[in-house]
């Protein structure tokens, strides 16, 4: 739902003891920039690819759509590239500034993702942008997708990058999750976790970020079933621009950005953090 001059609202209604309850969600007119949002500059580079599998993930509210918002953006003031987006629904709404963007919405324009994607090819695209992977025909759909050699874009709601590969491969029937492995360990470019915290410097809240790039490390591990080890290879590549989720906490706590209260709650693993608290003199 719009309103002239204030922006969209993403809206939610439900039936709650025999009443209507509704969730309104803001969303700004203007599409923010990377820099805005605080985000760190491999989102650019990612964004910039021609081919690959990027997934975006974090809980409900954590800023993914948002995220990906600023990436077209930053790609439309770039890059001369075809965008199609299929979301649900449509949140923010991209002018054609050097790129040609297709707004695709479930239920007027589609009738979902898979069948979305079944004719995607024929539109033309560089680039695609799928809302949500959320069942196997979907799942199925991306990977056949961008196996012809295109970029997608999508996010899940995992709490971590192992825990996206993992819920991607799952989606699969046991018979089928060997070859969807090795599928998923050709195709990934990157996995994006986010959580938006509350910050201590002032008001709103700040995004920490994990980063896993799909680097020959995580592509083997991804390949053999080995999920469970790649926050160990995130933790040993950082030289390359991995960071774990307790490492994006930890930098923002040293830097005053939040609290040690919202640190410990927001982290995955506290004896990790208290380990890099001490490795880096902080207290």
């Amino acid at each position: 739902y719009s309103l002239p001059d204030v922006g969209s609202f993403r809206c939610n209604a439900a039936q709650e003891r025999g009443a209507i309850c509704l969730v309104l969600r803001l969303l700004p007119p203007e599409i923010p920039t990377v820099e805005e949002l605080g985000l760190p500059a491999i989102y650019k580079e990612l964004i910039m690819h021609t081919r690959g599998l990027l997934i975006v993930t974090g809980a409900t509210g954590s800023g993914k759509t948002t995220s990906q918002a600023a990436m077209i953006h930053h790609l439309n003031l770039t890059e001369r590239r075809h965008v199609v987006t299929i979301e649900d629904p449509i949140e923010y709404a991209h002018s054609n500034i050097k790129c040609a963007i297709t707004q695709r919405q479930l239920g007027s324009d589609t009738y979902s993702f898979p069948a979305a994607l079944r004719h995607i090819l024929r539109q033309d695209p560089d680039i695609i942008l799928v809302g949500e992977v959320r069942d196997l025909e979907t799942a199925a759909a991306v990977l056949s997708v961008a196996e012809t050699g295109h970029m997608i874009v999508t996010t899940d709601h995992a709490p971590n990058a192992s825990q996206a590969v993992e819920r991607l491969i799952d989606l699969f029937p046991p018979h089928e999750r060997d070859m969807a492995q090795k599928r998923l360990a050709s195709l990934l470019l990157a996995v994006i976790c986010q959580q938006l915290v509350p910050r201590s410097d002032r008001s709103g809240r700040i995004v920490a970020v994990e980063i896993m790039l799909a680097n020959s490390a995580v592509r083997n591990l991804i390949r053999e079933g080995k999920s469970y080890q790649l926050p160990s290879v995130i933790c040993t590549h950082q030289d390359i621009g991995m960071i774990s989720m307790d490492e994006s906490l930890v930098n923002l706590y040293r830097h005053g950005k939040i609290n040690k209260k919202h640190l410990f709650e927001f982290c995955h693993n506290e004896h990790e953090v208290k380990r890099l608290l001490e490795e880096k003199g902080c207290q």
